[in-house]
Order: C-alpha cells, then structure tokens, then sequence
C-alpha cells in the first residue's frame, strides 16, 4: 500500500488528504500485460472474432459500435421492416465465469497452452 498526497489540500497533516493505492507486483503486470498482447495478435491473425465485435480489439471503439448500429437500423427502416434492439449488461458475468469452460473455449481456439495454463 501506497500513500499518495492528493494535490491541491491546503493541509496535509489531515487523513483526507491523502490517497491509499494498492500497487500489485510490477513483474506480475509486465508479464499480464505481454500476455495480453499476444492473446490479441493470435486472435487477430486467426480471426477468432467475429467483425462486428467490438470489446477489446484494438482499433474498435463504441462510436464504431454506434456507427454499425445505426447502419442497420436504417437499412431496415429504409426496406419497411422494424428494427428491435436488446441491450445487455453482462460485465458482471464474467466475474463468475467458469475457469475450466474458458480455458477450454481458449484451446478449442487454438490460444497456446502456456497461455491457457496461465489463465
């Protein structure tokens, strides 16, 4: 645990003027963040996504996502047809993911097994 002063306090022989961070091991986020980066350049070159996902590929952003979105919207007004639209929060489903099952969704994409046995 780190204590940080925050900037601008007037006074800064009071707690709130300072700001606990917990900081995890350096080599632990290097070798995370190396990791990361080659699960994303395998996925890319095999093409494991489909084109219109859009989390965590470098390059998309959501104003993509809009973009594509309101293309389809309109190309099915403009043939007479109803567009309906579902919208789901599922970040916190990943919390609970099922380690096994992923990992074996990782092998079944060809991820290299040092990766998976990393995950």
């Amino acid at each position: 645990m780190v204590v940080l002063r925050k900037p601008g306090k007037p006074r800064y022989d009071m707690p709130k003027a300072y700001r606990p961070i917990a900081l995890l091991n350096m080599m632990w986020k290097v070798i995370t963040a190396i990791i990361a980066n080659h699960i994303t350049y395998v996925t890319e070159k095999h093409q494991l996504l489909p084109a219109n996902h859009f989390g965590g590929q470098p390059g998309q952003t959501t104003a993509n996502a809009m973009h594509l979105l309101t293309n389809k919207v309109k190309a099915a007004w403009r043939i007479g047809k109803v567009m309906s639209v579902l919208f789901l929060d599922i970040e916190g489903t990943f919390l609970n993911a099922n380690p096994e099952r992923l990992v074996h969704n990782l092998r079944k994409r060809r991820v290299p097994t040092a990766y998976t046995g990393f995950v």
